[in-house]
């Protein structure tokens, strides 16, 4: 019993800090930080968890791969004037892609000189059978248009993890630096 009390203490201890942020770069034009823990995944795990018949960018998750952040990329019609209109088209998509959406946040933010659709939310994917599960996750996004390219900064975890991870997904994102 004494062991318990000291390891559940140690243990809400080590969880209430935020995360120690660690400089990547996952392309030669972006610059963003981390957790220090976050890890490269493998192909295979981006296939298997994030199933698209296109490779992102660059994917990375937490030791434990459970909290993930990736970065993709396409060559879209959007201009980088067009930051409203893209908000709006991205926040209906985010609607149709749930069964159930709660918004914590939205808009558009200026960080490190370039605008960024933003959008924090709760969203539920109900189980299609009664063996399955709901999936339950909390969700930071920003999208962004740099020299004629789409960009889409993505932070995940479980919902049951959101407040551990809330202020780390924050601080991650204004650190995104694209060079166009």
């Amino acid at each position: 019993m004494k062991k318990l009390l000291i390891i559940i203490p140690l243990f809400i201890t080590l969880t209430a800090f935020p995360q120690r942020l660690k400089k990547f770069k996952p392309a030669e034009n972006i610059v963003l930080k981390l957790p220090a823990d976050f890890v490269p995944m493998t192909p295979q795990e981006q296939q298997q968890r994030y199933q698209s018949p296109r490779l992102p960018l660059a994917m990375y998750t937490d030791a434990q791969h459970v909290v993930d952040f990736g970065i993709n990329r396409s060559y879209a019609l959007w201009d980088e004037k067009d930051i409203e209109l893209m908000r709006k088209f991205y926040e209906a998509s985010i609607l149709e892609l749930f069964d159930k959406v709660r918004f914590l946040n939205k808009g558009i933010a200026n960080i490190n000189g370039r605008d960024y659709a933003f959008f924090e939310f709760e969203s539920i994917m109900y189980a299609e059978n009664k063996s399955q599960r709901n999936i339950s996750k909390y969700t930071y996004i920003m999208y962004t248009v740099a020299g004629g390219t789409t960009y889409v900064f993505n932070f995940t975890c479980p919902v049951r993890l959101r407040n551990q991870w809330q202020g780390t997904a924050r601080k991650i994102m204004q650190t995104i630096k694209i060079k166009a």
